[in-house]
């Protein structure tokens, strides 16, 4: 009894050690995004809303224009983009690495976001992210995939 009690106690360490080693191994680097808002307003009060696996993450109000931001791997975020009087967008940026990647650098991503402005005959919206950007191992690179138009 004591054998088989040691033998799935250390079963699970091991199990236990591979998953901390995937994960340290995605936290140990970002994925960089560099993007732009673009709009017909102006950026003034404009947003972008970071959420890391559903939760607040963070939060930027100013410069966008052109920004970046370092996202650490091993997460899902979403980006919710807004610029009073045009229509919100949403994109998805899935940073977690297929387990047989490893990975090895940090990875930068270019983007930018048009925001068109909202119809005179009612407000519009999306109805869920427009894009999706995940990691491609084809590529061993971070890729765009359009979801939907409004």
């Amino acid at each position: 009894m004591k054998a088989l009690t040691f033998l799935r106690l250390t079963a699970q360490a091991a199990i236990a050690s591979i998953a901390i080693t995937a994960s340290a191994n995605e936290t140990n680097h970002v994925l960089r995004i560099e993007g732009k808002v673009l709009s017909g307003n102006p950026l003034e009060g404009a947003s972008v809303t970071v959420l890391q696996d559903g939760a607040a993450f963070n939060r930027l109000e100013k410069g966008l224009a052109q920004f970046q931001m370092d996202l650490p791997l091993g997460h899902e975020y979403r980006l919710q983009f807004e610029v009073p009087g045009t229509i919100a967008k949403e994109s998805v940026f899935n940073t977690r690495l297929p387990r047989s990647t490893e990975a090895k650098k940090d990875f930068l991503f270019h983007f930018q976001v048009s925001l068109l402005a909202q119809p005179v005959d009612g407000e519009q919206h999306y109805s869920g992210p427009v894009g999706m950007i995940a990691f491609n191992p084809a590529d061993n690179d971070f890729g765009y995939e359009h979801l939907r138009d409004a």
